[in-house]
């Protein structure tokens, strides 16, 4: 008879209210609560680092997870929290998750009440953005796929690159590029005599 100890059952790798786990977060939005905590499990459950046998700690994965997220809201360009403010969010947000595994035992009302709450949210936007993000945001149209993020069912997308604003950098680069060397060649003919 063959073993089967080496075979992962569908149901291990499922999550209580997250679902599956998930080895990184896709799609062209910015990450959900569910995305976040998928991806979060993945990395605690499953990746072991080179350098040792043991799977990654709690903190460990988090901050993977975080620098994971970050990378959606800088392609978005939606200034962020601080990496430890962002994983202080992750860290609630874990907190919740556990309190809800162990009221789901309990049949009260109130114990429904509160997993159907964190069921409802699981799905909203994992906010990052920095306090002040709106006012210091310049581009209207990232002011609205930020806002739009927040609501339910966090709608917009990121679809590829702004041309536009893309040109508008490379040729402000390349002035400040010709600037910077007409300011060192007036510094070496200055000085140069």
């Amino acid at each position: 008879m063959a073993s089967t100890s080496g075979v992962r059952l569908r149901n291990q790798s499922q999550i209580f209210l997250v679902g599956f786990m998930s080895h990184q977060i896709t799609g062209c939005k910015l990450p959900s609560k569910r995305q976040v905590l998928s991806t979060l499990f993945f990395n605690m459950r499953t990746i072991k680092l080179e350098s040792r046998s043991v799977k990654l700690s709690y903190k460990e994965s988090a901050k993977l997870v975080i620098r994971e997220v970050m990378i959606f809201w800088e392609k978005a360009r939606i200034p962020t929290k601080l990496e430890r403010n962002a994983l202080r969010n992750l860290d609630t947000l874990y907190e919740s998750w556990q309190s809800m595994q162990k009221i789901s035992t309990k049949g009260t009302d109130h114990s429904r009440s509160k997993l159907a709450e964190f069921a409802s949210t699981i799905d909203d936007l994992f906010d990052i953005a920095s306090q002040d993000a709106l006012e210091t945001m310049t581009i209207e149209e990232d002011k609205e796929f930020l806002q739009k993020q927040r609501q339910k069912g966090r709608q917009g997308c990121m679809i590829g690159i702004d041309m536009r604003l893309t040109q508008a950098e490379e040729r402000k680069s390349e002035r400040l590029a010709i600037d910077m060397k007409r300011r060192v060649e007036t510094f070496q003919f200055d000085y140069g005599k």
